[in-house]
């Protein structure tokens, strides 16, 4: 439950955002997103079919700095991130732990 600053206050019954998809060998894919205020998410992938590893970095894609990682903090081999995050860009990355994991992933952001 968060509330907006009108002071409304509002419940949030599931991921905000699911996605799902396909990584390759070698490769990882990136999502961008902003937070208009400092709120707590989780990002997990729970489902996904292969050992995976997550990401975030902040104001750049490629040269901001990291500000989470996680392998396997989700159970059994899913990844998951929990923790505060100040408004701005983030960049999340969905990867393999390792040269052969690969396959199909799920990604759950949940802010509460």
């Amino acid at each position: 439950m968060r509330m907006n600053q009108q002071g409304e206050i509002y419940r949030i019954a599931g991921p905000v955002v699911t996605v799902t998809g396909i990584v390759a060998r070698m490769y990882d894919v990136v999502y961008v997103g902003t937070l208009p205020i400092r709120m707590t998410v989780q990002i997990d992938t729970a489902g996904s079919s292969y050992d995976t590893v997550l990401y975030v970095r902040s104001g750049a894609c490629v040269s901001g700095p990291e500000v989470a990682c996680d392998d396997d903090g989700g159970g059994g081999v899913s990844s998951m991130i929990e923790r505060t995050f100040e408004a701005g860009t983030y960049y999340v990355f969905v990867d393999g732990y390792g040269t052969g994991s690969s396959g199909n992933y799920v990604l759950n952001v949940w802010p509460y």
